[in-house]
């Protein structure tokens, strides 16, 4: 158990007879300071309540009392939040990383702290998947420096090169490494936004690992079919993540995180009007028969269409979300190998598949950008670039007959 407690250092007082305020922190019988910028009399302190006492204006004025507890009050509840985060995370600390950790937070210029300050931003607008992305990086960050204080300005070409041969080191894949980037030169660019003094304005420009192609993998009509009538009756527990998919596909490859968010109120007239979680996009989607089943198929009590969310709270919402995804994604995968399909399925491939369906019947790429709910089409360029193999074969079979 750790105590944090407000006394006065007493050991270190001062020409005019005053003591600085300062924090004991003790956990495991181990025993940290950290100060406050305040030194008071000994007269001026409430030992029971831990406070700064007013005694007269000659002493100092009621509003610099109130404004001194009011700010050892945030330092306090600053401090008790580093360590339940710490108790959080499940790690065996020790009180000197509750002094690091403080000691990073409120050095504005901190490259942690900076982290921090970005995580806290996105969280407060609701940005939960781009929270999870940053403290994701955060911690590789941090065990690259070693929990240094390493500041933002620290931040060059050799620093980036460094940080990544560790995680070429750490025997991490390409697109893991490109992830981890991504993230870090986001924050980075952030940082100059916001008005940081930065000296190289570019250090992720040489950059060596490159992101690789995943194989995209569209199903065709027959397994489609072939997903749609499997009989589930001894499987129930895999009959939702079957849906989920099909509803996917019906719906122009909506997105999981969208299924799973979409209540009965998005329903207007037999429209689904939503906005894209990832981009506020909003998009109309007519529900078809096929759509119709599977709504009626989970209609409840609830507000929610589907089975997934039951909480108030933004934080418990998204991490329920994560755990369904996870666990669609591995059903899926169970479907995909009980029907003997060669690459794993997943809820993006039911995304895909609708868009490489409208684009081998000749729908026009800004037509699927616009049902994708792509923001632009160069997105939906890049999402389809790659040919199915299969439709290459063809093309090249018609070329080679011509020449018969």
């Amino acid at each position: 158990m750790t105590t944090v407690k407000l006394i006065l250092e007493r050991s270190r007082v001062l020409n005019d007879g005053s003591y600085p305020v300062v924090f004991q922190i003790i956990h495991s019988r181990a025993r940290r300071l950290i100060y406050t910028p305040y030194r008071i009399y000994e007269q001026e302190f409430d030992v029971v309540n831990e406070r700064v006492l007013f005694i007269s204006n000659e002493v100092r004025c009621k509003n610099d009392v109130c404004s001194m507890n009011r700010k050892i009050k945030e330092e306090r509840i600053c401090i008790n939040g580093h360590i339940e985060e710490l108790v959080r995370i499940g790690s065996t600390y020790v009180v000197a990383d509750v002094i690091s950790r403080y000691r990073i937070f409120n050095d504005s210029f901190s490259l942690l702290g900076y982290y921090d300050l970005q995580i806290v931003r996105k969280r407060e607008i609701g940005k939960l998947g781009t929270v999870r992305a940053y403290t994701y990086t955060r911690t590789s960050v941090a065990n690259f420096i070693n929990f240094r204080h390493v500041r933002i300005s620290d931040v060059d070409f050799s620093f980036v090169s460094d940080y990544e041969r560790f995680l070429i080191n750490s025997k991490l894949s390409a697109n893991t490494i490109c992830f981890h980037m991504r993230n870090f030169k986001s924050v980075y660019n952030q940082a100059i936004i916001d008005g940081y003094p930065l000296p190289d304005k570019c250090p992720f420009k040489y950059v060596q690992v490159k992101l690789q192609k995943t194989v995209k993998r569209a199903l065709d009509k027959s397994n489609i079919l072939l997903i749609r009538e499997l009989n589930l009756a001894d499987r129930d527990i895999l009959k939702l993540s079957r849906d989920l998919f099909l509803f996917s596909f019906y719906s122009r490859g909506m997105a999981m995180v969208d299924m799973v968010y979409l209540t009965h109120r998005n329903i207007h007239n037999k429209v689904i009007v939503y906005n894209r979680l990832k981009t506020n996009q909003r998009l109309e989607v007519a529900i078809t028969d096929d759509m119709l089943d599977i709504i009626n198929m989970y209609k409840s009590d609830s507000d929610y269409i589907f089975p997934i969310l039951n909480s108030d709270d933004p934080k418990e919402l998204y991490r329920q979300y994560r755990l369904s995804l996870e666990r669609t994604n591995r059903h899926l995968k169970e479907i995909g190998n009980m029907l003997n399909f060669e690459s794993p399925l997943t809820t993006y491939v039911a995304r895909h598949s609708w868009a490489t369906h409208a684009k081998k019947i000749g729908v026009s790429m800004s037509i699927i950008s616009e049902g994708l709910g792509h923001t632009s089409e160069k997105t939906t360029q890049i999402y389809l670039k790659a040919f199915d193999r299969s439709t290459l074969d063809k093309a090249n079979e018609k070329i080679t007959r011509f020449f018969r």
